[in-house]
């Protein structure tokens, strides 16, 4: 029974942790936003609202981990746009986190709703567009699907968020009126940088999620054939102990 126990765990020795794996591919994804906070990567200022890189790692992250992933590092998103909206304010930013008004609960309201939701939804949603196609040989369209609906999902729900809860304050801080708000939101801003966003998401995520699901694959093949040598050779050394 002793023998029996020890080639068990040689086994599962020999397979190796694939939540060591998982944790190790969270890291890599955790370090690149990060980086993206930290260097002018993640986020590219063009206009009055900055066109943002950083939903490509969450999207990455949906079509690898699914649900809980997705919305982890969409949780992780919503952290580094509020690090980076201190780190270098714009007008949006300033208006959610009151700095110039001074920080309030309406502003804590804000940034739930505006910063954290959506980027947690752009996981949600990209796992679940993707879902489907897990178990189809070609999944690369679905992936573009997935980054395609991602990246319309932080665009669409952040920029209507601002509108219907934010646009008296955001309108204050570009000294414009209101009226103007939905213009600037939804034809300048909402398509300009949309469009780059849903390139960007489409044109990165897709390759590099292929990429490794590809690794992953092969490693999961290596694991598995060399298991089932492994647990050949125990029971061959076993029925030897039978005869010994």
């Amino acid at each position: 029974m002793d023998k029996k126990k020890e080639n068990k765990q040689k086994v599962k020795a020999f397979i190796g942790s694939d939540s060591t794996r998982k944790l190790t591919q969270y890291g890599l994804l955790l370090s690149i936003m990060v980086l993206m906070t930290v260097f002018p990567i993640g986020y590219i200022r063009i206009g009055i609202i900055e066109a943002t890189l950083m939903h490509i790692p969450v999207i990455v992250a949906a079509i690898m981990f699914g649900v809980k992933g997705g919305a982890f590092f969409g949780l992780c998103f919503g952290i580094s746009s509020v690090v980076s909206g201190i780190m270098s304010p714009t007008p949006l930013s300033m208006a959610l986190l009151g700095m110039n008004t001074g920080f309030g609960a309406y502003n804590l309201f804000l940034i739930v709703v505006i910063i954290f939701l959506p980027r947690v939804l752009v996981g949600v949603f990209t796992a679940l567009v993707y879902k489907p196609f897990l178990k189809k040989a070609k999944r690369a369209g679905g992936a573009a699907l997935a980054a395609l609906t991602g990246s319309l999902t932080n665009t669409t729900l952040v920029l209507g968020f601002i509108y219907l809860f934010a646009k008296e304050m955001f309108a204050k801080e570009l000294g414009v009126d209101v009226a103007e708000v939905a213009t600037i939101l939804f034809t300048v801003t909402g398509v300009f940088n949309g469009i780059i966003e849903i390139v960007c998401a489409v044109s990165v995520a897709v390759p590099v999620s292929e990429a490794l699901r590809i690794s992953r694959a092969n490693k999961e093949y290596d694991r598995t054939h060399k298991s089932a040598v492994r647990s050949q050779i125990i029971e061959a050394e076993n029925e030897t102990e039978k005869y010994e």
